[in-house]
């Protein structure tokens, strides 16, 4: 019922509904704000944006920092952007400080945004694993917007090797690999962003990297009760609540792509690759 509902609702409609919430309890609620500054949280399809919304719009994390939460804020009013991640410049942020995001974009997005004591965290997936995960998505579970409605007819129709160039092909359209690449370039000389691998984050040393992020942010925070937090957001709790994360730290990208698909992948994202270099 679940997956049906998300593709009758309009995905307008329920971006009206989240926006509205958010601005009643960032009114009302968590007004609140410790960090003087804005911080981004910046990921790409299948990096985890889900787990990171649901995490900071949770009540228990406001119970364990004082912090406002802007989502979906920045998109367009049809609910979903269907630009390419290098051709999403953000114009205007009203709120002085606050955590926005998960946002899709490459570093130049954040141009007229991003000033001098703002902080960004980057969530980059292995590229080799991301495209697995696109492709499973795109064919079971991802809402219909945009051209996945597209893709997953391509997808459905082609051999598993066809539908994973499919699913490359749209990386490399959509700017993903630009992205990634924009950002690791950019935290070369930029202290003010950290990169953060989605494989630690949701590893055994998940607490220590969510740390990480909270210190970057510079935010103040109960630890008793961020452990909590973190424990009613572990991975075996989500899945069994949301199927979307089933397979999510499962899938490998050994016996979905070619030698050839990852020669590709390598070859359009060699800075991000460096992060997995001991892996390959």
């Amino acid at each position: 019922m679940k997956d049906l509902l998300k593709n009758i609702i309009p995905n307008w409609l329920k971006a009206l509904v989240r926006k509205t919430v958010e601005y009643v309890l960032n009114s009302v609620f968590y007004s609140q704000n410790e960090a003087s500054h804005k911080n981004f949280i910046v990921t790409f399809h299948k990096c985890g944006s889900q787990w990171f919304r649901t995490v900071f719009v949770s009540k228990k994390m406001h119970d364990a920092s004082s912090y406002r939460f802007f989502t979906y804020r920045l998109l367009p009013f049809k609910g979903y952007d269907d630009r390419p991640l290098n051709e999403r410049p953000i114009n205007r942020i009203s709120e002085s400080s606050g955590i926005f995001g998960p946002l899709y974009t490459d570093r130049s997005g954040l141009d007229n945004v991003l000033e001098e004591n703002d902080k960004v965290v980057v969530i980059i997936r292995d590229p080799r694993t991301v495209i697995p995960s696109w492709y499973d998505s795109v064919l079971k579970t991802h809402a219909k917007m945009g051209n996945v409605g597209e893709l997953r007819s391509k997808i459905a129709n082609s051999e598993l090797a066809a539908g994973m160039d499919v699913m490359i092909d749209h990386a490399v359209s959509f700017g993903t690999f630009i992205a990634m690449e924009s950002w690791m370039t950019a935290a070369e000389t930029d202290s003010r962003i950290r990169i953060i691998r989605f494989e630690d984050i949701f590893s055994t040393d998940q607490e220590q990297e969510f740390v990480s992020l909270l210190n970057h942010f510079g935010l103040t925070f109960n630890m008793e009760k961020v452990r909590k937090v973190l424990d009613s957001n572990s991975f075996a709790r989500m899945t069994k609540k949301n199927k979307h994360y089933k397979k999510g730290k499962n899938r490998s990208w050994t016996n979905k792509l070619t030698d050839l698909q990852v020669k590709r992948i390598v070859e359009s994202c060699p800075k991000t690759m460096k992060l997995y270099e001991l892996e390959r």
